[in-house]
């Protein structure tokens, strides 16, 4: 015969799990409840977003300041919107093999290239592989009647070239070059890339594209005026 003390614990085997007793919970220590809750909230917390241009402001000026401050050639590029006829500029036949530094926004004196990322002069216009991340906005332009895309310098607004087949076409009177030694600029750039989140895509092949996938650039020695 089984005992009474077995036969309660069989019958409590045999109850439908909803129905036998839940155990309490046991209690957290204060302390660790504390580190649990400083590390639920902290993991639930979007890492902070780069602010590629914190404490900058863009520069706005009317087109009768810029036309007083820069010299003619300069304004006809800057403002104007106008490409230097091919093979004409200076940087075109940069070395960087010999020269180190940033290439800067002749309007305002930003940094727009690095000199590592000059790529020789392709059609007739100095080259760059990519721009300083952020410092340099696409903007698409139809007047003329053919598409193109154009480079402005983000602060004040300055155009300073156009795309074509994935590099940067930049006019030599539009831009100064800051030499600089290769520490300090690396330091520098180090800098940009870490308040941007990105990295500049050397030797890239990218080319840019509109919605519908075509490809726009600059048709060899083409220069548009307006």
């Amino acid at each position: 015969a089984q005992s009474p003390r077995s036969l309660t614990a069989a019958s409590a085997l045999l109850r439908p799990a909803a129905s036998r007793p839940v155990p309490a919970p046991r209690p957290r220590p204060a302390a660790m409840k504390g580190v649990f809750v400083r590390t639920k909230s902290l993991l639930m917390q979007p890492p902070e977003p780069p602010q590629p241009h914190a404490g900058e402001e863009r520069i706005v000026k009317d087109e009768a300041t810029w036309k007083q401050e820069l010299p003619h050639a300069s304004y006809k590029v800057l403002r104007l919107k106008q490409m230097e006829p091919p093979s004409s500029g200076k940087y075109e036949r940069f070395d960087n093999k010999k020269e180190c530094g940033l290439f800067v926004c002749r309007g305002c004196g930003y940094d727009l290239y690095d000199s590592d990322e000059f790529d020789g002069g392709r059609e007739g216009w100095a080259s760059f592989y990519d721009s300083i991340p952020d410092h340099v906005e696409h903007n698409l332009d139809s007047s003329g009647g053919q598409m193109h895309i154009n480079l402005h310098c983000w602060r004040c607004s300055c155009f300073v070239g156009r795309m074509s087949q994935g590099h940067h076409m930049v006019n030599s009177t539009a831009v100064d070059l800051e030499p600089m030694a290769p520490k300090a600029k690396a330091a520098r750039m180090k800098e940009y890339q870490k308040t941007s989140g990105k990295k500049i895509s050397r030797n890239s092949s990218r080319v840019s594209r509109n919605s519908s996938g075509r490809s726009f650039g600059l048709s060899k020695g083409h220069s548009e005026r307006g």
